[in-house]
């Protein structure tokens, strides 16, 4: 660890206020400064630059090929294989504890060049990123230059909360109108069938990840980051949050019955997370204002193999931060 401190302190100061906004991404997306497709020369070699970190999310030991789309992306506009990481913690550990031991791998990572690095990160994984961030400012400050937050699970999961209904404690905590009479039976279901899970992942050690998805546990978690945190106003400047909604009916089949649970229970949503979930509010006075893409899923940003993911996307926030420099 001394041996990456001394690389972060040698390397040259990464950041700077990120040159791009929300109107600026729609823009570029509904009619965008280049030819789709093909970025200009100077900017592909712009994008070489970096190291990318692609954090993944929930389950992501279920997934084949997730964010390797996003990567295959990265390749084809010329960043070099050596300066991609796919970081995945584990789906059994909750956010804070992976926020800390993702320390080890992100940081082998940046020690391997001087390139400043960019964190795009997804759903859960963008709650450790971001809990990596603002809880280690020398190596935020000296290395990150942005962080892309794809549909991050920073304020709890309705869904997740379902799981936990049975318990009279946690009911108690949760917030006023977290849950509507109406929808009772749902929760009481979910409980019933989950139960028996969380249980026996509690004995073994191993219920974090889906407990840290609640609002209770969110709500928490980012309040005692917030006391602490020394280095918001940095990390705001830094950090766009890209949050999704998608009618139900175009969610995919195993997402659809959640999708339309939280349509019912808690309005708009991508299949797992509202809008209002998937930004860190103690942040967004500062961030870049988040963008908000219609009909886009929780899954359609990182799990379409190959050239399925959003291609556009990745091309403007790689435009984007050609202009950040």
């Amino acid at each position: 660890m001394r041996l990456f401190a001394i690389f972060f302190l040698l390397a040259a100061p990464a950041w700077a206020r990120l040159a791009f906004t929300e109107h600026d991404l729609k823009l570029w997306l509904e009619s965008p400064p280049y030819t789709p497709g093909a970025l200009p020369p100077a900017v592909r070699a712009n994008a070489a630059r970096f190291r990318w970190i692609l954090s993944k999310g929930f389950l992501h030991e279920l997934h084949s090929g997730y964010m390797e789309g996003n990567a295959l992306v990265l390749r084809e506009l010329g960043v070099p294989a050596d300066q991609i990481h796919m970081v995945g913690m584990s789906s059994l550990r909750g956010i804070e504890e992976n926020a800390v031991l993702m320390r080890g791998p992100v940081y082998e990572f940046a020690a391997r060049g001087p390139e400043p690095v960019i964190f795009l990160a997804h759903s859960k994984g963008a709650a450790e990123s971001l809990g990596l961030l603002t809880t280690d400012p020398e190596f935020e400050e000296q290395r990150v230059k942005a962080f892309f937050s794809l549909q991050g699970a920073y304020n709890g999961s309705g869904v997740a909360d379902a799981f936990y209904f049975w318990d009279p404690a946690y009911r108690r905590e949760l917030p006023s109108g977290a849950v509507h009479p109406q929808h009772l039976w749902t929760f009481g279901v979910l409980s019933f069938w989950g139960r028996p899970f969380v249980k026996f992942g509690e004995v073994c050690g191993l219920a974090g990840g889906l407990k840290s998805l609640t609002h209770v546990y969110s709500a928490r978690y980012w309040e005692s980051v917030r006391a602490r945190c020394q280095n918001a106003e940095r990390v705001a400047a830094k950090s766009l949050f890209i949050r999704t909604v998608a009618e139900p009916h175009k969610a995919p089949r195993t997402l659809r019955p959640a999708s339309w649970y939280l349509h019912r229970t808690y309005g708009a949503n991508d299949a797992l997370l509202t809008p209002s979930s998937q930004v860190a509010d103690w942040l967004r006075a500062e961030a870049n204002c988040p963008i908000l893409l219609s009909n886009a899923h929780h899954l359609s940003l990182t799990h379409r193999g190959g050239r399925g993911v959003d291609r556009s996307l990745m091309e403007a926030l790689v435009w984007g931060l050609s202009l950040s420099d």
